[in-house]
């Protein structure tokens, strides 16, 4: 979680036609930044990002409608440290990972007719990852000594894949949408020269049917994982099998005038599911964290809805559940995870609660935010997103701002957290800059009562 954070980035995008039927557009990233984490062991003072995209479009004709290809080059490098943002305990530690992504895309979509449609396509992509670390050092300058050296190559990973989407649309009372897709990864350990090969395989099928203002549907899916750079560089992390779920979901979706509502349920099955248990340090335990398979449940529902009422009035409320179980036991160095523990890192019920006006100038919105006590949960275990720290408790939050909008140019301002309510979410946050193997070290509470104003223009 972010305790402190500065991004700047630019961003360059030009296009040619050709032709009226066809585009060429160039776009470069450019970004920096830095950011400081409440709940690591290290902060990240460097986050550089160079990014360029390539993208072709055609359209033929009424049954070859679209031709989409796609390339890409994505730089990242990172530098993190325990001293550029914190006091230190005379340990000086600092690491500098760099990841180079290099891929492409093609992709075809057609009209057979006025009833279905497919897109074939195919992609491949090359992820690699390296890294120079200064281990534990005396100062500043020797650990700032590591980024003289080079980067060492740590992983490789490669994937080229196939795919097929289509859909079934014979009139206005229903539709049948499906897919498959077919990859081959490839995954080098340069230290230890080890490569694996998976093969992935996933498919869904889903069936909507069309009742005047509403909607029902119902899906099956299969989708296969192979572990990721986090997984694998963890260890046991080159001992993985590849994960799979099997989900089946349902729901209906209602709209109208002056109502809205949604409900959905859903149910999965994860063999092999990739969990981590973070070893806690202590004694000569080093904290290390282990990568392991594990057979997982996973069913919830989701439930909301609106009123909408002298045309600008809106009351909403809307209630998710999730529950998840672990299936296979699983014992550790000193750890334990048993069948028919809880999954970890499954939130709690979580809901809310809207009152707010809308007009086209003015706003005006007050929200109840809350969740329940989560007493399910599986201590230091989690996935590359974070872990469990213990249970959680219930808590409640007030939110009211309100604005207004002349044209471009739109003030917002409103108080969060109205009654100062002291309060952490059950799931401890990992954003998606932390994901370089800093593991979690606590749970973090969220900020209490603050004052904010927001002025946006548009040109």
């Amino acid at each position: 979680m972010h305790s402190a954070y500065n991004r700047e980035s630019i961003s360059l995008i030009g296009t040619i036609t050709p032709t009226e039927n066809a585009a060429i557009e160039l776009d470069i990233d450019m970004g920096r930044g830095f950011a400081s984490y409440a709940d690591r062991g290290m902060d990240a003072r460097t986050f550089d990002r160079m990014s360029y995209n390539l993208k072709y479009q055609q359209h033929f004709n009424e049954t070859f409608d679209l031709l989409d290809i796609r390339a890409w080059y994505n730089e990242i490098d990172h530098i993190m440290d325990n001293f550029s943002h914190r006091s230190t305990n005379g340990v000086y530690k600092l690491s500098n990972p760099k990841r180079t992504n290099i891929g492409g895309r093609i992709e075809s979509k057609f009209y057979i007719n006025d009833m279905f449609e497919l897109y074939i396509g195919s992609s491949y992509g090359n992820d690699s990852h390296a890294i120079r670390m200064s281990g534990n050092t005396n100062s500043e300058n020797e650990a700032n000594t590591t980024l003289n050296t080079p980067y060492k190559a740590n992983f490789l990973f490669e994937n080229a894949g196939v795919f097929t989407q289509g859909a079934y649309l014979p009139d206005s009372s229903f539709a049948i949408f499906f897919g498959a897709r077919y990859d081959y990864v490839s995954t080098l350990q340069h230290s230890t020269k080890m490569r694996l090969h998976n093969n992935l395989f996933s498919a869904f099928s889903r069936y909507e049917q069309y009742l005047g203002n509403a909607t029902m549907y119902a899906g099956l899916g299969v989708a296969q994982r192979a572990p990721d750079f986090w997984e694998r560089s963890k260890s046991g992390g080159m001992n993985l099998a590849v994960e799979t779920n099997t989900q089946i979901d349902m729901g209906i979706v209602y709209k109208d005038t002056n109502y809205n509502g949604k409900a959905s349920l859903f149910a999965s099955y994860m063999p092999d599911y990739i969990a981590l248990y973070y070893q806690p340090k202590s004694g000569s335990n080093t904290g290390n964290t282990y990568a392991f398979n594990t057979n997982a449940m996973l069913f919830g529902g989701e439930i909301e809805g609106e009123y909408i009422f002298l045309d600008s009035i809106h009351l909403y409320g809307s209630l998710a559940y999730t529950y998840g179980q672990n299936l296979t036991s699983y014992y550790g160095i000193d750890s334990v995870l048993k069948a028919g523990m809880p999954l970890p890192q499954i939130a709690p019920l979580q809901g809310q609660f809207s009152l707010f006006y809308d007009s086209n100038n003015w706003l005006l919105r007050f929200d109840v935010l809350f969740n329940a006590a989560q007493y399910r949960y599986a201590l230091n275990f989690g996935n590359v997103v974070g872990k469990d720290f213990g249970e959680s408790k219930a808590f409640a939050t007030l939110n009211l701002y309100g604005g207004y909008t002349f044209k471009n140019v739109t003030l917002l301002a409103g108080i969060d957290n109205i009654t100062d309510t002291l309060y952490a979410y059950h799931l401890s946050k990992y954003g998606s800059e932390a994901s370089l193997g800093v593991a979690p070290t606590s749970r973090i509470y969220e900020p209490g009562r603050s004052i904010w104003a927001k002025l946006r223009v548009r040109l």
